[in-house]
């Protein structure tokens, strides 16, 4: 019988037996997990395609009355990926900063941290995100990587093959955490629904000039309608160099919910709906959740 090749797979390293983006080099990992934080840092922090971006828009807006441009301030230098840039980058900034990380909790220090804005976004359009984002990068090699080979790689086999790893693990690690009171929980889905209550919660919890903002009601419209994710489209140059994208997949694609219906075959959303009610049925998450992962295509 003729042996079939095994499918290609997405580039990743493993540093620490632990898997990451094929572009992280353990000398910068290892001093981004080793970063203390400062006394006024403020965090975003996600698994990968579940708002972070969206959120670093907002903070940005609400804390120093910017959003990234093209041509060299794109937001990476605004508010640097600590997990890519390393803890010596990232110091190099004036505070207050402005920190971005995909982290498990008990990664890195955050228990130090001033705060944390924590966003999350059900498994089931985060994966579609994330197998797209693994087509728009090219450092990735995967531009016609194929979805049902994603979903495989996502649902069991992410803590070998996939960078940053399982979806479940990562936010199990931050449930205990999620009412701490340097951390303030948001959830995609809501803000599609009310970007301005969100916005005002943000600002609420970051205070100082980020209040002042958001209490001018002309500013406060503005940065609402620069937040917009219809308003943040169409030109990925304001987030990364154009060099390292492959330009055939936007890097913000749709942000909507539920796509994943266009995408997930039945078998496929039960058995995401099963491990997601087994892990975290009875929580914040399992409530949100639950009519916008109901298989009822």
């Amino acid at each position: 019988m003729e042996i079939q090749p095994k499918p290609k797979l997405p580039k990743f390293t493993i540093i620490d037996d632990f898997p990451w983006p094929s572009v992280y080099t353990p000398d910068i990992l290892r001093s981004a997990l080793n970063y203390e934080p400062c006394s006024d840092d403020v965090f975003i922090n996600s698994y990968p395609k579940c708002g972070t971006t969206w959120m670093q828009n907002i903070c940005l807006e609400l804390m120093y009355g910017k959003t990234p441009t093209a041509g060299g301030q794109e937001m990476l230098w605004l508010s640097p990926m600590l997990d890519y840039s390393g803890s010596e980058e990232v110091k190099k900034l004036p505070r207050p900063r402005l920190i971005k990380t995909h982290f498990r909790y008990n990664q890195m220090n955050f228990g130090a941290a001033h705060k944390i804005v924590f966003v999350v976004r059900n498994p089931k359009d985060c994966l579609v995100s994330y197998y797209y984002h693994h087509k728009a990068f090219k450092h990735y090699d995967w531009e016609d990587g194929d979805f049902d080979q994603f979903y495989d790689l996502f649902m069991h086999r992410a803590n070998k093959e996939l960078g940053y790893g399982d979806y479940f693990d990562f936010h199990e690690s931050w449930l205990p955490h999620m009412n701490d009171d340097n951390v303030l929980t948001l959830i995609y889905e809501e803000m599609l629904v009310d970007l301005p209550a969100a916005v005002k919660a943000v600002a609420a919890f970051l205070g100082g000039a980020a209040q002042e903002r958001a209490d001018d009601p002309a500013t406060f419209n503005e940065i609402v309608k620069r937040c917009t994710l219809k308003e943040m489209k169409g030109d990925d140059s304001r987030y990364f160099p154009t060099e390292i994208l492959t330009g055939t997949v936007p890097f913000i694609r749709k942000g909507v919910a539920k796509d994943w219906v266009n995408h997930l075959n039945n078998e496929q959303s039960k058995e995401i709906d099963e491990i997601f009610e087994r892990r975290f049925g009875g929580t914040k998450l399992y409530d949100a959740w639950a009519p916008i992962m109901a298989n009822d295509k």
